[in-house]
Formats: C-alpha cells, sequence, structure tokens
C-alpha cells in the first residue's frame, strides 16, 4: 500500500529532511530577501519530474483586485511555482505556502541563534520554523517522496511558494492567482498544530490620530487636551466589541476581538499633550460583513463635539484581511478529513483558523475549496524561540502525502 511505502521512506529519510528544513531557515527570508530561500528550495524541486516557473508580481496587474496592497516593491523577489503534471493536463490540487518570515522579533530574548536555528528536547528553533518553513517544506517533501515512489497523479498538483505575505500580505499569492494558478481545491500549510480549518476570521488593523493643543497642565483650560478628545473612541470602540460579542455567533470561533495595543500620547506629567496616536486591530467572522461600517459609525458618533468637528482624527487603514469559509461539505473538505480520520483513528473536527491568511485569496478570488494545515502551533509565530516540534513537522509529511495521494490518485 502507498501509505506503508510513505512511512517507510520518511522513516528512513528522516534525519535528511529535518536538515533541508534546517537548511531552509538558515536562509534569511525576511521580507524583501526571499530569493534566499527559493533559491534552496528550487535547487531540491530541480530534481524532480515538475516544470518550475519563476516570476516577480507585477504591481499594475493587480491593481484590479480589491485585495491589492499598494507600496510593495518586488525588484529580485520571486514566487516559485512547480507543477506536478497530472494523467489529466488539468489543474487539481493546489499547495500554498510563504517563504517570508517576520523580521527578529527581540534578538536578546533568543536563546540560540535565529538563523542558525537548533533543536533542543525535540523541538526545532529558528525564525520561520513555525510560521511557516516546516509546513512549506513538508509540503514540498510530500510530492517529493510521491514522485520518487512512482505515483501517477490524476491532475496537476501545483506547489507555490510564495512572497510578500507577512509585511502587508497577499501579493505574492494574488500574483499566482493572477497568471492562472487556480484549483478546484487547495491547502495553505500554516500552523494549525495539524489540525484542519476551513475558515479564518476578517482582520482590520488601524491609526487614529486627535490633535490638540499642548499647555502646562495646571491651566488646562488653555488647551485640548488630545488624549480626552479620544477617549470617547476607545470606550465606543470596546462597546463594539461587547455588542460583537454577543451578536457574531459561527461555530468554528470564539467570537470577534476589538483590541487598543499602542496609545502614544504625552510628554510630561504636568503637561496638556497635543496629540495622541492609537493603533489598535479587531477581528470579524465570516458571514459578518458590516464591521467596517460599524467601526465608521462608532468614530462618527465619538466625534460629535466641537472641537473634533473641527479637528477630526485622521483615520489610517494599516490592513484588512477579509475572511473566508469553505463548504465543508465540499468534495475535498471530505476526502481530506476522511484521510485523516484513517490516518488518526480518531474524529476529525474542522475548525476556525484565529487569524487572517493567504486562504481568503485562494477561497475569495481563486473560488478554490481551502483547507489551513500546518505543523507548529501558532501562538509560536512571530516571537523569540519560535519552534516546530520535529516529530510533528515528520508527520506532517506523512500526512500531506496522503491527503495528496487520496484525493489525486488515479480511479
Amino acid at each position: 500500500m502507498i501509505r506503508n511505502r510513505i512511512n517507510k521512506m520518511v522513516d528512513q529519510n528522516k534525519d535528511e529532511y529535518v536538515s533541508f528544513l534546517r537548511e531552509l531557515i538558515q536562509a534569511d527570508t525576511t521580507d524583501g530577501s526571499e530569493d534566499n530561500g527559493q533559491k534552496v528550495l528550487r535547487r531540491r524541486l530541480e530534481k524532480l519530474p515538475c516544470i518550475i516557473d519563476l516570476f516577480s508580481p507585477e504591481p499594475e496587474k493587480l491593481k484590479k483586485y480589491s485585495e491589492f496592497n499598494e507600496g510593495h516593491f518586488y525588484e529580485n523577489r520571486h514566487n516559485l511555482i512547480a507543477i506536478f503534471k497530472g494523467e489529466e493536463d488539468i489543474n487539481g490540487l493546489l499547495l500554498n505556502g510563504h517563504m517570508d518570515t517576520v523580521f527578529i522579533n527581540d534578538p536578546d530574548a533568543w536563546l540560540s541563534d535565529p538563523l542558525k536555528n537548533d533543536i533542543r528536547d525535540g523541538k526545532l528553533y529558528g525564525l520561520g520554523a513555525c510560521d511557516m518553513k516546516a509546513g512549506l517544506v513538508g509540503m514540498a517533501l510530500a510530492l517529493e517522496i510521491l514522485s520518487k515512489l512512482g505515483f501517477k497523479f490524476r491532475q496537476n498538483v501545483i506547489l507555490e511558494s510564495v512572497i510578500d505575505e507577512e509585511a502587508g500580505g497577499g501579493n505574492g499569492t494574488l500574483a499566482a492567482i493572477g497568471k492562472g494558478y487556480c484549483a478546484p481545491a487547495a491547502i495553505v500549510g500554516e500552523p494549525t498544530s495539524l489540525q484542519p480549518m476551513c475558515a479564518h476570521v476578517g482582520s482590520v488593523a488601524f491609526r487614529l490620530i486627535y490633535k490638540g493643543v499642548a499647555v502646562h497642565s495646571n491651566i488646562k483650560w488653555e488647551g485640548v487636551n488630545a488624549f480626552e478628545k479620544a477617549l470617547p473612541f476607545i470606550q465606543g470602540f470596546y462597546k463594539m466589541g461587547d455588542c460583537w460579542q454577543r451578536a457574531m455567533k459561527h461555530p468554528l470561533f470564539r467570537g470577534p476581538i476589538c483590541s487598543i495595543n499602542i496609545i502614544r500620547c504625552g510628554t510630561g506629567a504636568v503637561s496638556v499633550p497635543d496629540e495622541c496616536v492609537l493603533e489598535g486591530n479587531f477581528t470579524y467572522l465570516p458571514r459578518y460583513m458590516t464591521a467596517i461600517d460599524d467601526f465608521m459609525e462608532v468614530l462618527e458618533l465619538a466625534s460629535v463635539d466641537e472641537w473634533l468637528q473641527k479637528n477630526p482624527p485622521k483615520l489610517e487603514w494599516l490592513h484588512h484581511v477579509k475572511p473566508y469559509e469553505s463548504n465543508v461539505s465540499n468534495i475535498f473538505l471530505k476526502s481530506l478529513t476522511t484521510t485523516m480520520k484513517n490516518f488518526s483513528g480518531d474524529t476529525i473536527e474542522l475548525k476556525g483558523f484565529a487569524t487572517g491568511a493567504d486562504a481568503r485569496l485562494l477561497a475569495n478570488i481563486g473560488n478554490m475549496a481551502t483547507v489551513i494545515l500546518g505543523p507548529g502551533n501558532i501562538i509560536n509565530a512571530h516571537r523569540a524561540n519560535e519552534f516546530v516540534i520535529v516529530e510533528e513537522f515528520l508527520q506532517s509529511i506523512i500526512l500531506y502525502a496522503n491527503i495528496i495521494a487520496d484525493y489525486m490518485g488515479s480511479d
């Protein structure tokens, strides 16, 4: 059986597979440097029976999409696509991962070099280990194993390693969709602790800048306290969050969040601040598409006093990642959960991903039934001492290979 052969190959080559993941982690692929990793992955893929396509996003061609993020540049930054041809020359399954990582957070808190990486207590530590080089490598190795075993794909299987997911998000995957890299079904290898997820929240980040008039606070009536002008919005924002918690219900999610995360204000204890900057974010659930309107209503109601009517706060949208949801009854989702049940022996429950991902683009724009599934826990992403459990990474290779074999096998 193909399952036994997959297991055997992973067992025989597990040390080499971990070494390859470590090699990719050692390549600095922070925003703008993704080609360092694409070269590593390409060398591996070139040994397999696949067609490779390298291309950079072209902003002018992407402006037609509402999800396009402006202000990004793509010189020496390439998407890497590998097409494994099937017996029918039509696209059947797409595997998506992003090569870019966040920049190193709090370098002094790392117990080992984030790029050289380290294995301790069965955990591989390194920048991007969890988010999401383990998932990307797991998918690539799954295809490598199936190819070496002589597996015949019923239809084309596409592996894409995209750029520009973290810093603004999406233009790499958007460019791939624009070039026609779509399929009826897709897997995104974001870290889910190998739990399948078929939806994610919408996520919005914003900045509000309030202006006031500085003065000695003992005569504050001569000035305007910018922080106090921001208070009605802060109160209304959190009240909106409480209402959303009661109103927004979805079986896959705990609920939305509203969070103000940065307040920059003031120069001294006895000085009225002339500026207050708020930065925060909120999430909203699939099926609830009035979140932006709700936010704007709160802002409008909190800006009714005479000063704010003449000096309204400046609103900047930092990002807007829309939600997505794939139908649990889709044939691919049923195939995937059946494979996973056979793999683990447990009942498989589809869940919702608590943050945004390129999955929304595959589902909403590419019309693909999309599952998020990968090794690592999202809690460990974007923080010092990021890690993935080595055994979970190896299990992901086996799981991906079985999912592909079951769904893309010839009848």
